[in-house]
């Protein structure tokens, strides 16, 4: 029983054999459609296709052609404008270097002063500002599929250089710093960067005078301190200087009966050398 068997598994073996091959040799075949003959390709490589049909599920051929490109697929990018600089701000003249960042430009068209005039096509230049002021930047960045423009407002401030502040130097002079009551004196200003002057002629605390020059006289016998304090928006500086004022040297007068007396004496010193 069992020799009879085994021969009749090994036929039933060989039948279910030839019967898939002759699934797959006549199954029909997915050919692709040629854009160019409307025809279907010739000279064809076959692989296996192993994803489920809508058959009885037996094993495919796909068939394609051995010499079939697929179209390359073509993305139209715009590009996208940016851009920087070294600097943003300083004083005038103010160097500023502009550097292009923007992706996918070919060309470029930079406004620095916020005029709309294209004051470069460049990528990368440089704009001196000369005068004070804040500046709005914009780069337009452009290829064949478009363009792309950024702006930035007041992206540079340009200003005019910090000053040391300048202070006022009082100094003055005089005609005569001695002299006798009255004592006529003319003062004069030498200040520099003064925009007000203050004159105290007789250190009594008050303001005598705020010409820049002008006559004061001196009626008192006595040493004074003379100051003037010269003023401007930063600050003050004062000079002080001394003058003396003197009384007249009086003259000794002598009795009118003196002038007889003394001419009696020479008279008789006179006779009495001669005997």
């Amino acid at each position: 029983m069992n020799s009879l068997i085994k021969p009749l598994g090994f036929l039933l073996l060989i039948t279910i054999l030839l019967s898939g091959l002759t699934t797959i040799t006549n199954g029909p075949s997915l050919l692709p459609h040629n854009p160019v003959n409307d025809n279907h390709e010739t000279n064809l490589n076959e692989w296996s296709d192993h994803s489920p049909s809508k058959g009885d599920g037996s094993p495919q051929l796909r068939v394609t052609s051995g010499s079939y490109t697929p179209d390359a697929l073509v993305i139209s990018m715009e590009p996208v404008s940016d851009f920087t600089s070294n600097i943003t701000s300083g004083d005038v003249p103010l160097s500023v270097k502009f550097i292009d960042m923007s992706s996918g430009a070919t060309s470029w068209a930079w406004d620095f002063d916020g005029d709309s005039l294209i004051d470069s096509t460049d990528a990368m230049f440089v704009h001196i500002y000369t005068t004070p002021g804040t500046y709005n930047v914009s780069l337009t960045a452009t290829n064949p599929n478009g363009s792309d423009t950024k702006t930035i407002t007041g992206y540079i401030t340009a200003h005019l250089p910090e000053t040391e502040p300048v202070m006022p130097v009082a100094n003055f002079t005089s005609n005569v710093t001695v002299g006798l009551t009255p004592l006529s004196v003319k003062f004069t200003d030498l200040s520099l960067d003064a925009a007000n002057v203050s004159w105290d002629v007789n250190e009594d605390g008050i303001e005598d005078s705020n010409a820049s020059e002008f006559v004061y006289v001196y009626g008192v016998p006595g040493t004074y301190n003379v100051s003037l304090a010269a003023t401007n928006s930063n600050g003050t500086d004062i000079k002080f200087d001394m003058l003396n004022a003197y009384l007249p040297e009086e003259i000794p007068e002598f009795p009118t009966i003196a002038l007889p007396i003394l001419s009696v004496l020479g008279l008789m010193f006179f006779l009495q050398r001669r005997k």
